[in-house]
Order: structure tokens, then sequence, then C-alpha cells
């Protein structure tokens, strides 16, 4: 028990949905089969505003498992986990998405990894892309370039290690005491159909910084189920849009000169990236995929700058306002 009375548990798996039931009802019949030992569990399933019935399967899901189900009706997933975390009990959070499906030891290897690494914090598991029937061959190849950027494929190493580059949403683990004065930024990740990407990265690399270690465990894997829409040229430039407009939110160019709030130099890499592509925009998917990705990502980061550029307008014409405001009138 800890201060307030409630039981300490092993592990608290985190998930934030939002009108995925069907996908959600799969995930969560899967952890039905999962090989927990003597473990102390629970599920914490945060529904970011449904309006499908999201509700009626994690009622269902709660008779089987050991399942807090919450609501959070302002968008976003970082809101959500946020919610999640206030309410978790476990002395390591699992952080998944509802698309998954978890091997049976996904969870019990990946506690036994905390204990052979006392000293790490953060885990991050395999995650093996699971491509639907008629998937392009060019996407499913291992030479597909932005696999791990659009399916979360992560396998960095052959073996159980530790390593630079940071794990995914599907299968993330950080001990609970990493977020005693730390959360998840909630300007940044999956909030509607338009959004900075970078939920996860953000927040790890805060924890990089402050010399938190990534560890492998290729053997708490889950497969990440990709939909149909997701294999098509539309979504992938979708996702290059979205993950251009994060790397800006990570990563802002502070330094080079302006115009219209955005770096000079990106203007003129998207004129000739949009030139590219528009003179390869009516050959075969695999080649618009070359030159559309680097246009999007470009117009993700133009969109991001002038998203920040306004914003900052707002915030000095709102102190301005109230510095005048505040000004006594003789």
């Amino acid at each position: 028990m800890n201060k307030n009375g409630q039981e300490i548990l092993d592990i608290s798996v985190l998930i934030s949905t939002r009108n995925r039931a069907p996908l959600l009802q799969k995930t969560l019949r899967r952890f039905r089969d999962l090989y927990i030992s003597d473990l102390k569990w629970e599920i914490i399933v945060v529904d970011n505003g449904s309006s499908d019935n999201t509700r009626e399967i994690l009622i269902e899901a709660s008779r089987e498992l050991p399942l807090i189900y919450l609501e959070e009706s302002r968008p976003g997933k970082n809101i959500a986990l946020n919610k999640a975390i206030s309410f978790a009990k476990g002395g390591l959070y699992v952080f998944t998405d509802d698309d998954i499906i978890p091997d049976k030891y996904w969870l019990i290897n990946m506690w036994e990894a905390t204990k052979r690494w006392p000293n790490c914090s953060i885990f991050g598991g395999k995650i093996i892309p699971r491509f639907p029937p008629n998937t392009p061959d060019w996407i499913k190849s291992p030479s597909f370039d932005w696999c791990a950027h659009a399916f979360a494929k992560y396998d960095p190493a052959p073996r159980e290690c530790e390593v630079d580059r940071a794990p995914y949403g599907p299968n993330l683990a950080i001990r609970a005491s990493i977020f005693s004065n730390i959360k998840f930024d909630e300007k940044i990740g999956p909030k509607g159909k338009n959004y900075p990407m970078g939920s996860e990265t953000e927040l790890l690399n805060r924890l990089k910084k402050k010399g938190e270690k990534f560890v492998y465990v290729p053997s708490a894997k889950v497969e990440h189920v990709i939909l149909p829409h997701q294999v098509t040229l539309k979504w992938l430039l979708g996702r290059a849009k979205r993950a251009g407009r994060g790397w800006v939110r990570l990563n802002p160019d502070l330094k080079s000169k302006r115009l219209l709030g955005v770096p000079r130099y990106l203007w003129r890499m998207m004129l000739h990236r949009a030139f590219l592509y528009s003179i390869n925009y009516f050959r075969q998917d695999q080649v618009k995929w070359k030159y559309g990705k680097e246009f999007y990502i470009l117009l993700g980061m133009i969109q991001e700058y002038l998203i920040i550029s306004q914003e900052k307008s707002s915030l000095r014409k709102k102190s301005s306002k109230e510095d005048n405001g505040s000004k006594p009138v003789f």
C-alpha cells in the first residue's frame, strides 16, 4: 500500500483511444491471453472523446481484465496519457496503442528486463508492422526508408542492450519514478487529423538530455496492425507533412533569417522540391513517394513555423492589451 492506502502494483499498461472500437476490442482480447505469472498489473484506457461504442467495449473488457476506464474530453493523445498517469499505481508504466497484437510473454519479458537493468528507466520492445493484404511490395520491402516513421517499426539491435535510438509509442516502458516531476507535452502529438508528430519523442528527448538511457528489449514483442488506408500514397504523404511539423516543434531553427516567420532557406528548398515532385507526379507511386516525401516534409515544416509565428503574434498582442489596460487613466 502507498501513503494513500492504494495497492502498489508492478505494471500499469496505459492506452489512449478515440473512435477505434473494433481495433481496441481485438487488442483487449489479446490481453486476456498474456502470460502474467505473479505480476500485479492494471490496464488504464482513456477514451479521448469517442463517439462510437468504445465505452461498451471497455465495460465488457473490464469483466475479464484488470481494466480502469477513464474519459478525457479534451482532444490530444498526450492530454489523455497525462490523465492516465495521474491514476496509475504501477511501478512500471507500459505505454502502448489500441492497435497492437502483443506476444504472449510481452509484459513478463519487459518486467524481467527492468530487473537486469536496474540503473536504466526507459525500455523499448520490438515492434513488427503487420501489413494488410495487397500492401504494395515497395512499402513492405526492407529497403523502404520510412517503415519506422510511418509504421513504428522498432528493431535497432540484434540483442538486448543500450541503444541510442528512442523507442516508439506502441511498445514503450518507463519507470513510474520518472514522472514525479515530468509529464508529456500536451501541445504535440495526435490531435485530430493534422498535428505535429512526436508524442513520445519529445518526452524521450528531454529525458535523454537528463542522462537517461534507452534499453532495447527484443523479447518484449508486439505487432503493430497497419490499416489498408495507411499503405496508400495519400496517407504516407500526410504522415510526412505531420513529421515535418513535429520536427519543427522538437528542433526549431532559432538563428536563421526569416521570411513571414519561416527560415528563408525553407522557402527555396520547398520551391525546388515542388518542381521535382510536379515533374514526377504522373509516375508510379514509388517514384512519387521519393520526391513527394521531401516536398510534404518541407510543407509541414513551413506550416508549423507559420503557426508558431501566429502564436507569438497573438501573445504579443495580448500582452500589449494587458499592459495598456493596466495603465492609470487621469
